[in-house]
């Protein structure tokens, strides 16, 4: 009955302070909504485990080798027989990702298609103890079956429920739709998903070799570990078994496997599945979660700041109540409840802006990328973000909490009052005072961390924005094309690759065009073992290659220094010596102190004999991303009829603005052949832009945090002056009549703004050079503790302070002490 009656007088007293009820409650939706979102991506990426059976138990295979990246792809064989003997220590599965055409519709008119296709072993599905949301998924001995993503069923069928029993066309084999995965199911993937699966076995169809063999297949191994088996008992039974299955490959083809015995294997948890994202961006979400809990701590010191200053101005009323038996414990609830309802009205605000804006912070992640057998694909990100039950946990604590803390200084100040004080009372009060003033400190404290990380990052973001990266970014756009999706031969891909560069030359506004094997940063690119004449080889990735058609350099803006470029006598497969171009990290790795023109050198473990010459020598360029330094790179004429036909980039150059040629570059794909389109169309200087998008994500999100900030900061100094010229209002219209100059009445206010603004700033500054390194990793071109971040910071926050100060001053000056005096 107590908390109703509690309830209704809350109600009352918002509908008598409107402004204050708004103020508050949207203070309080601001801070909800950001800590809400943040931790629904932290959530979706760090903490939610696969929505599968039992995902703690599993792990996935991979090798590691010193100076290269983990490598989780391992000979069927092996997995065959790792599935014969370990039948004790876990069960085994495999995965492997093929990009292959797809054909559906009917054979009059069919839809073409590029399909990420995974093909999964024949317990796949039940020993991961998922269902259809349609349909089936793969049993033991299915044959030419298919399984959709809910993603693709409803990208490519509109979620027709009639889909199964259609056929669709692998690579012009057909396949059986057997079944539908729920919406949330993405395989081993976090954050992306295959199209489709379909049985490991059917994978022979897809094979290059006139003679395919699934001996010679390689497969990724999942495992779940038994009941009572620890990893490490998993890793070091599958260790000493797989050290005997490279034995005796090495005994029979040693130079296949000769780098594999220096390394060792290891098991990694599948529990919250595979994420690149998760990787790249670990630290960055963890320095935003930090950001939106100092952003709350400071909206509950204002939003208390508030309510002390409610429960200030209603002292006589709760000594009042006091005075007539009310006890304290009544007092300190009757405050919880309001701070709690003020709480639930701006939380349940924030939590539906929260999910209002998720899509426009889903718009600004990137695409995926890293992921299967073609580290340089991109796709779109399949990320959950819908809430779950930690999400909602997540928020209604953080309302709990919100409201326990703004209660907290209004309910501990009414419950210690003095009855017979606080009926005689005025406004002056320097308990009160302090108290305010520490809130006040603490607010600006926690902006100037934010600011100072906001700094921190924009200039980060500025320097990597204005890095000379070797290639002109500004006039080229890129088309991308896999000619595999209309089944092409390498001939074919050739003569489409000829078509294309002489046919883009003659269109208007075009200045040059080549192709490449693959985009510039987009994280990843092709590495390889080069080795001099004399020397032996340790298999290490010791530089980075790219196949590229002669006019390449002169399309990215790439200066040659010396020697010449590659010409058409360079072409792959001509049975001659190849001539490549290297850059100048090449000549100086390789080559210190040597005129490089003219040297060969060979790739792999052995020098028997050379495998290229270099022809001319180019400047440096980035090449994986704008952090890295400009690795090794050398550039080969790599494209030929006798190639396989992967997929390939076509560049094109023009004067003016490079997104004007994509319409008629589109066109004049469509009428060489109609059925085969680009899939990846951007201009260079959106690439560049692109691979910057967890900086622009922390930029936007931290000086966002630090505007609210700010503001928070600039509430809080207000309302220390504003009450102090209200408790002293006699004092001032007293020194006034006294003939008190102005400047003694604007120092008397500025001065009881300077303790917790200065103390604020000194401690902000130190916490923020004390975290710096925290986010060390997440800066260019920038130190942690940056002078200039911190200096520009703290003047950022004394003009706060100074116009904060500005209207309580003013209002002190032009007090009217004869009116003043009067008041009682």
């Amino acid at each position: 009955m107590s908390l109703l009656q509690d309830l209704r007088y809350a109600l009352r007293q918002f509908r008598r302070s409107p402004g204050f009820f708004a103020a508050a409650a949207l203070l309080i939706a601001l801070g909800i909504a950001a800590n809400t979102q943040i931790f629904t991506l932290v959530n979706a990426l760090l903490l939610r485990p696969l929505p599968i059976r039992d995902p703690q138990s599993l792990v996935e295979l991979f090798e590691i080798r010193p100076k290269l990246p983990p490598y989780p792809y391992f000979d069927y064989p092996l997995f065959k027989q790792l599935a014969a003997t370990s039948n004790t220590i876990f069960q085994l599965n495999g995965q492997w990702e093929w990009i292959l055409p797809l054909e559906r519709g009917s054979s009059e008119s069919p839809v073409s298609d590029r399909s990420h296709t995974e093909a999964v072993t024949e317990n796949y599905f039940t020993d991961l103890g998922t269902s259809a949301l349609l349909g089936r998924v793969l049993t033991p001995g299915d044959d030419h079956q298919a399984v959709l993503s809910y993603a693709y069923w409803t990208r490519a069928f509109a979620r027709d429920p009639h889909i199964l029993g259609q056929t669709i066309r692998l690579k012009g084999h057909p396949y059986r739709i057997a079944g539908v995965m729920p919406e949330l199911f993405t395989g081993m993937a976090l954050d992306s998903s295959p199209d489709l699966w379909i049985p490991y076995t059917n994978s022979l169809e897809f094979s290059a070799s006139p003679h395919p063999d699934i001996n010679n297949f390689v497969v990724e191994i999942i495992a779940r570990l038994r009941p009572g088996v620890t990893r490490a008992q998993a890793e070091q039974a599958t260790a000493a078994q797989w050290s005997r299955y490279l034995q005796d490959a090495y005994t029979r083809e040693p130079k296949n496997y000769e780098g594999h015995l220096i390394g060792h294997l290891e098991l990694r948890s599948l529990t919250y599945g595979l994420s690149p994202l998760r990787d790249q961006s670990r630290i960055a979400l963890e320095l935003l979660l930090a950001g939106t809990g100092l952003l709350l701590l400071m909206v509950c010191s204002n939003v208390g700041g508030l309510l002390l200053a409610r429960a200030t101005a209603r002292e006589k009323e709760t000594a009042v109540r006091l005075a007539i038996g009310a006890t304290r414990a009544r007092i300190v609830q009757q405050w919880l409840v309001e701070s709690l309802l003020l709480t639930l009205i701006g939380g349940a605000a924030g939590i539906a802006a929260a999910y209002g804006t998720m899509p426009l912070l889903q718009r600004m992640l990137p695409l995926a990328r890293g992921l299967g057998n073609d580290p340089a694909e991109l796709r779109a990100l399949n990320l959950d973000l819908h809430p779950d039950l930690r999400v909602i946990a997540f928020s209604l604590a953080l309302c709990a909490l919100t409201a326990i803390l703004s209660a907290f200084a209004p309910a501990w100040r009414s419950s210690r009052r003095d009855l017979y004080a606080a009926l005689k009372t005025t406004l002056s009060d320097s308990t009160h005072r302090r108290f305010q003033s520490t809130l006040c400190a603490i607010q600006v404290a926690f902006c100037t961390v934010l600011l100072v990380s906001a700094g921190l990052m924009t200039r980060s973001l500025t320097n990597l924005r204005s890095l000379h990266t070797g290639f002109d970014r500004d006039h080229v756009v890129i088309f991308t094309i896999d000619p595999g999706v209309r089944g092409y031969n390498g001939e074919q891909a050739w003569t489409l690759q000829q078509r294309l560069l002489e046919e883009a030359h003659s269109l208007p506004g075009v200045a040059n065009a080549a192709i490449a094997n693959r985009a510039l940063m987009r994280g990843i690119g092709m590495g390889n073992s080069v080795i001099l004449p004399g020397q032996h080889g340790d298999g290490i990735l010791n530089t980075s290659t790219m196949a590229v058609t002669p006019d390449y350099f002169d399309v990215m803006g790439i200066h040659l220094l010396s020697g010449r470029a590659l010409t058409p006598a360079d072409q792959a497969d001509t049975g001659q010596l190849a001539r490549v171009v290297v850059n100048e990290s090449f000549a100086r790795r390789f080559f210190p102190n040597q005129n490089p023109l003219g040297k060969q050198f060979a790739t792999g473990r052995e020098f028997t004999k050379p495998d290229y010459e270099i022809a001319g020598v180019v400047n440096d360029t980035n090449y994986r991303s704008l952090r890295e330094i400009p690795p090794p790179i050398f550039y080969n004429y790599g494209f030929g009829p006798k190639q396989y036909p992967n997929s390939f980039v076509l560049h094109v150059r023009t004067p003016g603005d490079p997104s004007e040629i994509i319409a008629p570059m589109q066109r004049l794909l469509k009428s060489i052949d109609p059925t085969v389109p680009f899939y990846q169309i951007a201009t260079l200087t959106e690439e560049v832009d692109r691979s910057l998008w967890a900086e622009r994500l922390l930029t936007a999100l931290t000086s966002s945090f630090s505007a609210f900030a700010l503001t928070l900061s600039g509430i809080g100094l207000y309302g220390i002056l504003s009450y102090f010229v209200t408790a002293r209002r006699r004092e001032i219209g007293l020194r006034l009549a006294l003939g008190a100059e102005s400047s003694n009445v604007i120092w008397l206010v500025v001065k009881r703004a300077l303790p917790p603004l200065a103390i604020g700033l000194l401690t902000g500054a130190a916490l923020a050079w004390s975290a710096a390194q925290w986010i060390k990793t997440l800066l260019y071109g920038v130190q942690p503790q940056d002078p200039g971040s911190t200096t520009i910071a703290l003047l950022f926050l004394i003009a706060v302070g100074v116009a904060s100060a500005t209207i309580p001053t003013l209002r002190a000056v032009r007090l009217d002490p004869a009116t003043t005096l009067r008041e009682d």
